[in-house]
């Protein structure tokens, strides 16, 4: 009984250390499994995040687009509306009997008739002094 019982002991020690070795290989394997889904869930994650930002970059790039295209018919709006006003401007004048137009040409009109009275001034002069000096004959 004593060779049973060492057998048996043996045996069972044995089965202990195959247990062992069985459950540290499943652990090691679990852990080797659980850092390979790691690696592929960050790089899930990193591919995710990459297409987003690709994503954001392209909108980003739209929305400044829209905001340029934006500014430059709030340009092309604000000059209309500049030039609006100062049509309008004309027209309340035009209104109020004060033509710009008309008051520019009532200027160059009395510059032109001042300028022609001292002309016809000056030729009257030179006339006069021209019959002064003839005499009629007789």
């Amino acid at each position: 009984m004593d060779l049973q019982m060492i057998i048996g002991g043996v045996v069972a020690f044995g089965i202990l250390v195959a247990g062992l070795g069985y459950g540290y290989a499943q652990f090691s394997k679990g852990r080797r499994d659980n850092r390979k889904e790691a690696v592929t869930d960050e790089l899930d994650t990193l591919q995710l995040l990459s297409s987003k930002v690709e994503a954001l970059e392209k909108l980003s790039n739209d929305q400044e687009k829209q905001i340029v295209s934006l500014n430059r018919k709030i340009d092309d709006l604000t000059l209309a509306v500049k030039e609006r006003d100062k049509k309008i401007d004309e027209y309340i004048l035009i209104l109020q009997n004060r033509n710009p137009r008309f008051e520019d040409f009532i200027t160059k009109s009395e510059k032109f008739m001042e300028d022609t009275s001292h002309s016809i001034n000056h030729i009257k002069s030179v006339t006069d002094e021209l019959k002064g000096g003839m005499t009629p004959k007789a």
